[in-house]
């Protein structure tokens, strides 16, 4: 085993209690069984996102439009992000599997996460398919983590789903955590911090797409790209990773997170 191996593996190892003897539900503790990893009574807590939905950022109770597809809470948002939508708000409830996923190693929670998102996926794919493509983290930040949850979530709504899906994006470096920054500092740190890993689009492509599609192993080749994430807050990241794939030639149709921050109209 090589050292850097060694180095990945630690992390793992911190979360190997709560592998070895799961933590009952996620949210109160009590007894279920493997999977929902919640019980039926914290399950119909979860704040669901109902609609009518924004068509283009999929708030509910979005208050009025300030332009035709838009509402107050994305009318400035970067143009290159053109749709989002997710199942939960994010609230108490939701936040639970979110930080139990991402600190403290509850991997077994993507699948449930994921399969709640495949509807909101659908509403942004429509009928045509789409690559999916995880957020990514820094290498720094996944050593420490042991896993991107982005990329749990992902591989979780590719089988849901029956979409393809590629790491195709990479970051360049971890920084503090965005939890903690403000939108106007977010847009700012995250400008040009993604970029499309040009060895995964070479090895996807192979030489054999026209311009803009990523081949699959079936022989087919797909043209459109759904950014996959946990959470949707400013919108920055998401903005920073859409525009990554559009300078790469890659068509970016949007992105599907478990939950999302609320807005102003759904506070009041």
């Amino acid at each position: 085993m090589k050292l850097s191996d060694v180095v990945d593996l630690v992390p793992r190892l911190a979360h190997l209690p709560d592998l070895l003897l799961p933590p009952g539900c996620a949210s109160c503790g009590a007894a279920v069984g493997d999977i929902p990893p919640l019980c039926g009574l914290c399950e119909s807590r979860l704040p669901r996102l109902n609609p009518p939905w924004c068509p283009r950022c999929g708030a509910t109770k979005f208050g009025d439009f300030a332009s035709a597809g838009r509402c107050t809470e994305c009318e400035t948002w970067p143009h290159l992000l053109r749709r989002s939508a997710a199942p939960f708000r994010y609230t108490a409830e939701a936040s639970v599997l979110v930080h139990g996923l991402k600190y403290r190693g509850w991997t077994t929670l993507g699948p449930f996460m994921a399969s709640a998102m495949r509807d909101a996926a659908r509403r942004v794919v429509g009928s045509e398919p789409a690559m999916l493509v995880p957020v990514p983290l820094a290498r720094s930040r996944r050593r420490e983590r042991g896993f991107n949850q982005a990329e749990l979530l992902a591989r979780g709504l590719a089988n849901v789903c029956g979409w393809p899906m590629a790491d195709l994006l990479q970051r360049r470096s971890a920084g503090p955590a965005q939890a903690s920054l403000g939108r106007r500092a977010r847009v700012r740190r995250v400008q040009a911090l993604y970029t499309v890993n040009p060895k995964e689009l070479l090895s996807g492509c192979r030489g054999r797409c026209p311009p803009g599609r990523v081949a699959l192993t079936n022989g087919r080749s797909v043209a459109r790209f759904l950014l996959v994430d946990d959470v949707l807050t400013t919108g920055a990241t998401a903005a920073a990773c859409a525009a990554a794939l559009h300078n790469a030639g890659l068509d970016c149709i949007g992105v599907v997170t478990f939950a999302r921050s609320l807005s102003r109209a759904e506070e009041s």
